[in-house]
């Protein structure tokens, strides 16, 4: 979550600016910076994150190797992504539906900047292994970074492949989608429908940016209901009456309609969501 936070903190001031977005993102970097990761989920983020640092920033030195590194994760033939540094993790195959779209869209943010060179086998072969699992193996937990993922990597080569796959997973999420709420109910989330629809809203504002005049009213539409319930969850100034200590609580996500519990990630996907539409805007 530190590193996932990191790199929203990044494009929030990108966005945004502000000296203590600045100072709070400079903080966070250079605390992971000395740090020897575990899972290839860290090394995206920070790979991540320090793509939206200055280009005159020192620190984005580093993200060739980082993307080398997750390059090599892509294994040969087949295409699957070694989610663990450790090849004898008892659990690597619960990470599966999440940590290879990371990868995948921290070397396409990597390919976009030409800060490494696009390994068009390993691409091809890791795309055409993770559209099997989603059609074979289908899982919500897979769907907001594969969106993410080729989103990007159909904006940077101009694959169709890539768009068509954007466009069967995001079809496909939007039968989960209320009609009265706006919510996505779903398996991910055992009291859904709650904060895992800033989840979702993610994916659908990166199949936007690439999306035809028909899916892109379709998915516009989506946005503005699924924005809707968000909004429901957002701790703001009508609040203040409810809590005694409302500054310490503004803009948090809480966990549902009926819950109040908050935790950073339900706050750093909200955000996101809100960042990745306004990009696609």
């Amino acid at each position: 979550r530190q590193v996932h936070g990191a790199w929203v903190l990044a494009r929030a001031y990108k966005a945004f600016g502000g000296e203590d977005l600045k100072n709070a993102v400079d903080r966070v970097i250079d605390n992971l910076l000395p740090q020897t990761f575990d899972t290839v989920a860290e090394t995206s983020f920070l790979l991540l994150a320090l793509s939206n640092l200055a280009s005159n920033d020192p620190r984005r030195e580093l993200m060739k190797d980082l993307a080398e590194k997750l390059w090599r994760s892509v294994d040969l033939p087949h295409g699957r992504i070694s989610t663990h540094n450790n090849p004898d993790d008892p659990s690597p195959e619960l990470y599966q539906d999440y940590f290879p779209g990371q990868v995948l869209l921290a070397l396409a943010v990597a390919g976009e900047q030409n800060v490494t060179a696009i390994d068009e086998e390993r691409l091809r072969r890791s795309f055409q292994y993770y559209r099997h699992c989603f059609r074979y193996k289908r899982n919500f937990g897979q769907v907001t970074w594969l969106l993410l993922a080729f989103s990007k990597w159909s904006q940077v080569t101009g694959d169709r492949d890539f768009a068509d796959l954007v466009f069967e997973i995001a079809d496909w999420l939007l039968g989960y989608q209320q009609d009265k709420t706006g919510a996505f109910i779903n398996d991910h989330q055992s009291d859904t429908p709650g904060y895992t629809t800033a989840v979702y809203l993610e994916g659908i504002a990166a199949a936007l940016k690439i999306a035809d005049k028909t899916r892109y009213d379709i998915y516009s539409d989506s946005l503005t209901r699924g924005f809707g319930f968000v909004d429901q969850l957002i701790i703001q100034e009508r609040d203040r009456a409810i809590l005694p200590n409302i500054d310490y609580a503004l803009g948090g996500l809480r966990q549902g309609l009926y819950y109040s519990e908050i935790r950073t990630d339900f706050v750093q996907h909200s955000l996101s969501a809100i960042l990745n539409l306004r990009s696609s805007a």
